[in-house]
């Protein structure tokens, strides 16, 4: 008989999306929850951690502004993946405040597991940042009180390669903090809907959609995040579809979206022959080296 385990493989994206929108729904009933489904892991779990309480710094459609534009030299990542071996150019960032974020978010949700911050956003609903250890990606909520770093952790196998020119690693949805039954200290707190991971050089523009609202992503050292604001009010709607995601190049001529049929089933493989999913399709891709 044999024993040996199976190897862990990366599941379909199709599947991902599907376990993204069921835990979506099941969390309806907790007014201030964050669902954070394992994108890019090799088995999926979901790490639901208590939402982030946000600053709001603005009224109306909130506006994405960039912590830091794209580093003009490549990362230099190593086929080890191991962060440090090249650390992200944030050029707005204070080398305290990033070394402050750094530690805050991988402490709660890593233990001390060194983490690197590879992109910051600030928007209406506050700060959140995409942070990378040797085998996991992080959203993590900076600013809330009481609560200065709220992490949700996704496990990424194989970070240095990507199934094609994108790699969704982070979905997550927080409801407002006026909802019926909310607690009291996130009141005024706008609901988000979350997506973060890695891209190839060769994308120029990450897009996210929900429902009828479009945003465009911030890119920075080789990954993307895109946050849509939602009012104070909002729930996480139950019996949705799973958003998508589209990645464009320099001639915003469309590269990959995740509601591609032809993508959600496609196999990929690492050079040595090692799947990094498991699609359908029987003549399989090799995946594309990220950094």
């Amino acid at each position: 008989m044999n024993t040996t385990p199976p190897v862990e493989r990366d599941l379909p994206l199709d599947r991902h999306l599907a376990i993204r929108s069921e835990l979506l729904r099941a969390t309806r009933t907790a007014p201030r929850r964050r669902v954070v489904p394992m994108v890019s892991a090799a088995a999926a779990f979901a790490v639901i951690a208590a939402a982030a309480v946000f600053v709001s710094t603005q009224r109306g459609e909130p506006s994405m502004t960039p912590g830091a534009e794209p580093t003009a030299e490549p990362p230099q990542l190593g086929t080890t993946g191991r962060p440090g071996v090249y650390a992200p150019t944030l050029p707005n960032l204070p080398k305290a405040e990033r070394a402050e974020i750094e530690q805050g978010c991988a402490q709660p949700a890593t233990g001390q597991k060194p983490a690197k911050l590879y992109n910051l956003i600030t928007d209406g609903a506050g700060k959140v940042g995409l942070l990378y250890t040797e085998d996991a990606a992080l959203e993590c909520s900076i600013g809330g009180p009481g609560m200065p770093f709220n992490p949700g952790s996704a496990g990424v196998r194989y970070r240095n390669w990507l199934p094609g020119v994108i790699g969704v690693d982070v979905m997550s949805a927080s409801a407002g903090g006026d909802v019926p039954g909310g607690k009291r200290e996130y009141r005024g707190k706008h609901g988000t809907q979350t997506v973060a991971g890695r891209i190839s050089e060769v994308v120029a523009r990450v897009t996210y959609t929900e429902g009828d609202t479009t945003v465009d992503a911030v890119i920075a050292n080789g990954t993307f995040i895109a946050r849509i604001v939602r009012p104070t009010t909002w729930a996480i709607p139950e019996d949705t579809p799973p958003g998508v995601v589209r990645a464009y190049g320099a001639n915003n001529d469309l590269l990959a979206a995740t509601d591609d049929p032809v993508l959600r089933n496609r196999c990929w493989l690492l050079p040595d022959g090692t799947r990094l999913t498991d699609g359908t399709d029987p003549d399989c891709l090799t995946a594309v080296h990220w950094g």
